[in-house]
């Protein structure tokens, strides 16, 4: 008699759930935990804290500043940097392991679909840095003294479309990553990274849009949309075939 090894949710007979199974929460807690032992991981939210308490010390020392420009392009961009940091760190450390000595196949093999593998991982990663995403940009603009200017579209970008991005992005490259291999899924992650860290601070900076703006909120929706065709896209080749193949 063959004996299978099931989480929590799973149906028999590799029935698909018709109600979102709590195997995605059982992943995202073994992430998590196994995530938070590590000491580069502890070590970044350190860092990623005091970097924020910083920040809004910088934003106090400009009430005197009539412009904002420089107070609203922090406030957009900084949510962007606690998902970015983490999944760099976890793709390139505990998820290279756990494909390397097959702990990822295993898991998927006998219990978990790989969609829920993933979703579970990526919730993982991201939810912990959530509360710095939407804190920061508050705390900027009201440091920074000028709550009075802040733009609906400013409000958008800062607290939903940079969450977003955020969450799209951790989800692809864990997906390449379990695909293709932790370093193919890290080079769209640089190149995305950079462009948006780089791009969006200079062409504030040069006047060529203005992140409180319309035009810019419609080019940010824009670029997360592509982001998430990307994500809806890759979806298909989360196949245990492909899980194996990756190691």
């Amino acid at each position: 008699m063959r004996v299978t090894t099931q989480l929590p949710g799973t149906p028999p007979n590799g029935m698909t759930p018709s109600h979102p199974s709590p195997r995605t929460g059982v992943i995202a807690r073994r992430t998590f935990t196994e995530v938070a032992r590590t000491a580069s991981m502890r070590l970044t939210a350190v860092l990623l804290v005091l970097a924020a308490a910083g920040v809004t010390l910088w934003a106090g020392s400009r009430r005197d500043v009539a412009d904002p420009t420089m107070l609203d392009t922090v406030a957009v961009l900084a949510g962007i940097l606690p998902p970015l940091l983490s999944t760099l760190l976890y793709v390139g450390s505990p998820l290279t392991r756990d494909l390397t000595n097959g702990t990822v196949t295993c898991l998927i093999a006998t219990a978990a679909d790989p969609r829920e593998a993933v979703h579970g991982a990526a919730l993982a990663i991201y939810l912990p840095g959530l509360p710095l995403m939407l804190a920061v940009p508050i705390a900027v603009e009201v440091a920074g003294g000028h709550t009075g200017t802040v733009t609906f579209p400013l409000v958008i970008a800062a607290l939903g479309l940079t969450p977003a991005v955020g969450w799209m992005l951790t989800t692809l490259t864990i997906r390449l990553a379990v695909v293709y291999g932790p370093e193919t899924a890290l080079v769209p992650l640089w190149l995305i990274a950079v462009l948006v860290l780089m791009g969006v601070p200079a062409g504030s900076l040069l006047g060529a849009v203005s992140v409180a703006s319309w035009a810019f909120l419609a080019l940010y929706a824009a670029g997360a949309g592509c982001l998430a065709l990307a994500v809806w896209g890759t979806s298909p080749l989360l196949t245990r075939q492909r899980v194996a193949l990756a190691r």
